[in-house]
């Protein structure tokens, strides 16, 4: 008896093991992708969560002449916000020069110098130099001293790279948070920094992010179905190994042969190699295969001469033996009750059958006490399979902790006018939620690749339909700054035939496909229906998003699951850039209702 349930256990094993596999790699390849794109802040940009300002110390102690040389100094101050929920790792600030002046000081990092960057009669000279910190020896750029203040002339195209420094705590900067440096600049006329820009990497730990905690989830629902596939598996074997045992002590009684005959395949004879004359009534001076006829035509009761008939040619039971290597056959005598007859090969193994040995057993007590051990199998079997039940409903009842625990934090959500608890209960929703969709969207994964997908084509409602996808739709991009609109042609027929759930779910995942790519934007779903005939209408789908003009790939689960489902209507999903973003369409042929 095949373990159904140990099946069903390590086929849930093994699609939780994949998907905690894919979850794993897509944290890390996402992690690691998010931590080495570089980003870059201008002084043009406008962006609430990340700037850079660079403004000067008003005062009169922020303000100074040098009298001597002409020029005015003065400290200006630039400030890097950071208003994102991540860390930045690394990060530099490069400050083009707009008017001719002198650097002086830059605290507290390294400053890297670009001189005669558009002089034509001067080779560019680069060098990074901590200004709190220097050897004149060891400077190349071109400066002068004067009084203890180290002068170092930019000229119109120059410009300088600050770089952090980590002794200072600049860097990393840690999330909704500032860094403010100062530097001093002398200049003849009074000059302002417009053109400036911040280089940075954000730092996002590998156990950060949804995508972490459902791998979790995962991890312990693959822990759970493989404690209980083990369970399930020793109480099997155990119970197994009781039969065996219990088959194997029958065989052990079984009695002596009533007769044992040798048949000469070639010469066509039947030798008596021991037999008890009164048992079995036989022409002795007649052929092996005459013999045998008359042995199964008249020793066994009426129900089992048709499965014997062949066993009197000689050519099935040579064929038959060198295949299988023996035959046993059953069955019960009119005279004598059961007998077990068997034949083997006499030859060496891989030689062809030339004699065979055939047995008669006698086993009309043998078959009484395996009738009893059947009915005792039989109740093995029986407990067997109640045990089998229970382990299922242990695993059904595994899910239940899960599903109260989705309940109470729903009521939780009702209930709770703490804001906190309000977020972390939406928070364990969404987690939730996320780790049966990613189940469903797994084995549909599964049942595209593997070819078992069925489209079931029935009659539905197109504006219940309608209505339905909208409010799905809806639901999901609730908590995202997207716009959601909905352009459905009239005219369509309030009943068509189709399989509604495939489309529902092949739009929807254009959707949520969509929503992995922006932040802001809008998602317009369109529904038309094109030229039609007596038992067919033609539809068009269109998920258009607005805010990426990238293609989202084909192997980005989503994606690839509203493709197979569109391919097995016999359809395709096709792309188009519109603008800033992309449309994403397909057409297929509904039934019409009579």
């Amino acid at each position: 008896m095949q373990n159904r349930l140990s099946k069903i256990l390590y086929y849930v094993s093994f699609i939780i093991g994949i998907a905690l596999v894919l979850l794993i790699f897509a944290q890390v390849f996402s992690v690691s992708k998010y931590n080495n794109t570089p980003h870059v802040i201008k002084s043009t940009d406008l962006d609430d969560k990340m700037s850079v300002v660079i403004s000067p110390r008003t005062g009169d102690s922020a303000r100074w002449p040098k009298s001597n040389l002409g020029v005015e100094g003065g400290i200006f101050d630039a400030t890097f916000h950071n208003g994102t929920t991540d860390i930045v790792n690394d990060w530099n600030l490069k400050i083009d020069i707009e008017r001719d002046c002198y650097i002086s000081q830059f605290w507290n990092g390294e400053v890297e110098i670009h001189q005669h960057v558009n002089d034509p009669e001067q080779e560019e000279i680069v060098q990074t130099i901590n200004l709190a910190k220097y050897d004149v020896n060891e400077l190349e750029v071109d400066y002068m001293i004067d009084g203890p203040d180290l002068m170092i002339p930019l000229k119109i195209g120059d410009y300088m790279i600050y770089h952090p420094s980590e002794d200072f705590n600049e860097i990393p900067l840690g999330a909704s948070s500032d860094v403010t440096v100062g530097f001093i600049v002398y200049y003849k006329r009074y000059i302002e920094f417009r053109d400036y820009q911040i280089d940075y990497y954000y730092q996002k730990n590998i156990i950060q992010g949804p995508l972490f905690i459902v791998s979790c989830v995962l991890a312990f629902a693959l822990l759970l179905s493989v404690g209980m596939n083990i369970a399930t598996t020793y109480i099997y074997n155990r119970a197994e190994k009781e039969m065996e045992l219990r088959k194997s002590g029958i065989s052990c009684m079984m009695g002596l042969y009533a007769a044992i005959y040798i048949i000469d395949v070639k010469k066509n004879t039947l030798e008596s190699v021991g037999e008890n004359e009164n048992l079995i009534d036989r022409p002795k001076s007649a052929s092996a295969e005459e013999q045998l006829d008359y042995i199964f035509k008249t020793e066994p009761e009426d129900q089992y001469k048709a499965s014997l008939a062949n066993l009197s040619k000689l050519d099935f039971l040579k064929n038959e033996i060198k295949d299988k290597g023996s035959i046993v056959a059953e069955f019960k005598s009119i005279n004598h009750g059961w007998f077990r007859i068997r034949f083997l090969s006499m030859d060496k193994a891989g030689h062809s059958v030339s004699r065979i040995l055939m047995t008669v057993h006698d086993i009309d007590d043998e078959r009484q006490k395996l009738d009893k051990a059947k009915e005792h199998a039989q109740n093995i079997e029986s407990e067997i399979r109640q045990k089998n039940e229970i382990m299922e409903g242990v695993f059904k009842e595994a899910k239940t902790p899960v599903k109260t625990i989705l309940s109470l934090n729903e009521q939780i959500m009702q209930k709770t006018e703490n804001d906190e608890i309000k977020s972390l209960s939406q928070e364990i929703k969404r987690i939730g939620d996320g780790f049966m969709a990613l189940m469903d969207d797994s084995l549909d994964y599964s049942q595209i690749e593997s070819g078992k997908m069925q489209i079931e084509a029935k009659a539905y409602s197109f504006a219940e339909f309608s209505n339905d996808i909208k409010s799905s739709a809806e639901s999901i991009i609730t908590n995202k700054d997207i716009e959601f609109e909905t352009d459905i042609a009239e005219g369509i027929p309030e009943t068509l035939i189709g399989d509604s759930e495939k489309i529902k779910q092949v739009v929807l995942n254009l959707i949520k496909s969509n929503l992995n790519e922006i932040n802001k934007g809008s998602i317009t779903l369109r529904i038309y229906a094109g030229a039609k005939d007596e038992t067919n209408v033609h539809m068009l789908f269109s998920v258009r998003e607005k805010g990426n003009s990238n293609i989202i790939p084909d192997d980005e689960m989503d994606m690839f699951i509203a493709r197979g489902i569109v391919s097995l209507m016999g359809s395709e999903i096709k792309t188009a850039r519109i603008g800033e973003g992309c449309d994403y369409y397909f057409e297929i042929e509904q039934g019409l209702s009579k």
